[in-house]
C-alpha cells in the first residue's frame, strides 16, 4: 500500500473510469477539492451526479473510449464494475499509466485521518453510515464521510476535519481489505455476491480479515456468522442485540412501534439503561442500524444524551424507501434493495406505514444473484399485491451459464407482469397508476435512476 500512496501523491492528473457511480463520483469530487486535475467517463451522462461533477469543473466523456485516456493522464481509478478488458483500461495499460481500483484510492484517502470508522455488512451499510455521520455532524464534530448513497447534506460525501473519517466498507471483490479502520462495524453477514464468493465460509473469512488492525469491532450478537468472523480478533469486541439478548454488551428492550417507527431502551449488560431512543425512520431494520450507530458514538466517548439527540435527528438517505413523485394519486418510491432479504425488509416496512396497494417494481441484478436466490425472489414478490419485473441487468457479468431470465420470476410470482424496458414500464404506470397505489422501484442497476427520469419527463410535459 505504501508504494501506492507514494505514487498517488506524485500524480497531478487523475481519470476516473465509471465516474457516474455514487462512490466513484464522491472520490472524484474529493480529488478535485484537493487540487488534482480530474477527468472521468461514464456511459450515462444523463444523471444529476454527473451534472454535479461538471459543475465542479470535472471534464466527463461519454461513452467509455480509449480516446478518453490522453497523454496528460497520470493515474486511472476504476470502479469494480469496469473490467480490465475495457478499452480505456487497455489504453492506459499500453501507455504504462498506473491503474488502481476505487477501493485502493479510498484506502489512500483515509490514511490521513486519526480515527477511521468503517461500516461493513451484507445489508444496511449505507443507512448506518448515514446515521453515524448524522450523529457526529449534528453534534458539531465535523467528520469527513463517504457513503454509498446521498445523505441529508445532498451529497454522498462530506469534507470535514482530519480527525474522524466515516466510511462505508463494501465487501465485493474484497474491496474492504484495502481499508484501515480503527473502529470496524460488521452489521450482518449473509451470502451475496456469489459471482465472487463461492460460499458463506469464504465470505465470513473475508469479513474476518477486513477487521485486522482495528482497535475495536462492533458486531451483531444475533448473527452467528458475525460471531465467527470476529472469533480470532484480538482487539476490543462489542456485541449488540436488537432481539434483547442480555448476554450482549448492548441490547434493545421495551420495544414499541407506532406507524412503523420504533422506540426502545438501549441497555448495557448487567441491566443498566443507557437511553431511550425514538427512531424517526420506519422499519425494524432501522432499529438495528440505529442501535449500531448509537453504540459506535457512545463507545467513542459521546454522552448518551448527545448520542440520543444525534440519532433521533436522522431522517434517511437517498434510495432507501425514498418518495420521488406522485402521479394521479399513485406514489412512487425508490429503494436500492436487490437481495431477496432486502426486498422483504423494504416491503414489510412499507406495509407497516401504509394501507395502500403495494406494487414492487423490480429489476433483477446479475445472473448469478438471480439464479442463486430465484426461489426467494419468487416467494417475497408473491406476498404483496403485485410486481412489475423489468429485464434482468447483468451489470458486470458477461456469461449466463444458468440461462436465468426475468421471466423465471414473472411466470411463477403471484400477480407479476413483465415490462422489460424503461419505456414500457413508464407507459404502464402512467396509464394504470392511480390513487391508493404505492410503487416501489427496487434494484441496484440503472433502475435507481428511473424514478427521477420519470419525474423529469412529467415536469417537461407540464412545462410544455
Amino acid at each position: 500500500m505504501k508504494n501506492n500512496i507514494d505514487m498517488i501523491k506524485k500524480c497531478k492528473r487523475l481519470h476516473f473510469t465509471g465516474i457516474g457511480g455514487v462512490s466513484m463520483s464522491s472520490l472524484a469530487a474529493i480529488a478535485k477539492s484537493r487540487g488534482y486535475e480530474v477527468t472521468g467517463s461514464d456511459d450515462d451522462k444523463n444523471n444529476t451526479t454527473v451534472e454535479f461533477l461538471e459543475s465542479l469543473g470535472v471534464k466527463i466523456y461519454t461513452p467509455l473510449s480509449e480516446k478518453n485516456i490522453d497523454e496528460g493522464v497520470e493515474l486511472v481509478v476504476r470502479t469494480a464494475a469496469v473490467h480490465l478488458d475495457n478499452p480505456e483500461l487497455q489504453a492506459a495499460a499500453e501507455r504504462g499509466i498506473p491503474i488502481i481500483t476505487r477501493a485502493e484510492y479510498l484506502g489512500y484517502i483515509m490514511t490521513e485521518y486519526r480515527e477511521r470508522i468503517g461500516i461493513s455488512g451484507t445489508h444496511g451499510k449505507s443507512t448506518t453510515t448515514g446515521m453515524i455521520h448524522c450523529i457526529y455532524d449534528t453534534l458539531g464534530y465535523d467528520p469527513t464521510s463517504i457513503c454509498g448513497a446521498v445523505m441529508s447534506c445532498g451529497r454522498a460525501y462530506t469534507l470535514g476535519s482530519e480527525d474522524k473519517f466515516i466510511y462505508e466498507a463494501c465487501e465485493y471483490t474484497d474491496s474492504f481489505l484495502h481499508f484501515n479502520p480503527t473502529t470496524a462495524l460488521i452489521l450482518n453477514i449473509e451470502l451475496d455476491h456469489v459471482d465472487y464468493f463461492p460460499n458463506i465460509e469464504a465470505l465470513i473469512s473475508s469479513f474476518g480479515r477486513s477487521i485486522k488492525g482495528a482497535k475495536r469491532v462492533i458486531t451483531n450478537y444475533d448473527d452467528e456468522n458475525c460471531k465467527k468472523a470476529v472469533g480470532t480478533f484480538s482487539g476490543e469486541k462489542v456485541f449488540i442485540s436488537s432481539k434483547g439478548d442480555e448476554n450482549a454488551d448492548f441490547y434493545a428492550k421495551n420495544i414499541e412501534v407506532c406507524k412503523g417507527r420504533h422506540s426502545f431502551d438501549i441497555m448495557m449488560k448487567g441491566g443498566r439503561t443507557v437511553a431511550r431512543v425514538n427512531m424517526a425512520v420506519p422499519g425494524y431494520h432501522n432499529l438495528m442500524n440505529g442501535l449500531f450507530a448509537f453504540v459506535t458514538a457512545y463507545c467513542d466517548g459521546i454522552s448518551p444524551e448527545e448520542c440520543k439527540r444525534g440519532i433521533e435527528s436522522y431522517r434517511g438517505i437517498a434510495k432507501r424507501f425514498e418518495l420521488i413523485l406522485t402521479h394521479n394519486g399513485a406514489k412512487i418510491y425508490s429503494d436500492y434493495a436487490h437481495h431477496p432479504e432486502e426486498l422483504e425488509v423494504t416491503l414489510k416496512m412499507a406495509r407497516q406505514v401504509t394501507d395502500e396497494k403495494l406494487i414492487a417494481v423490480f429489476q433483477p441484478h446479475t445472473y448469478s444473484r438471480t439464479a442463486t436466490f430465484l426461489e426467494d425472489f419468487i416467494r417475497v414478490l408473491s406476498e404483496y399485491d403485485g410486481s412489475l419485473i423489468t429485464e434482468l441487468m447483468p451489470a458486470r457479468e458477461t456469461d449466463n451459464p444458468t440461462g436465468v431470465h426475468s421471466l423465471d420470476i414473472v411466470n411463477r410470482a403471484k400477480n407479476s407482469k413483465y415490462l422489460p424496458t424503461q419505456r414500457e414500464l413508464f407507459d404502464y404506470i402512467l396509464e394504470n397508476g392511480k390513487e391508493g397505489e404505492l410503487y416501489i422501484f427496487m434494484g441496484a442497476g440503472d433502475i435507481t435512476r428511473w424514478p427521477e427520469r420519470l419525474l423529469r419527463e412529467l415536469n417537461s410535459k407540464a412545462d410544455k
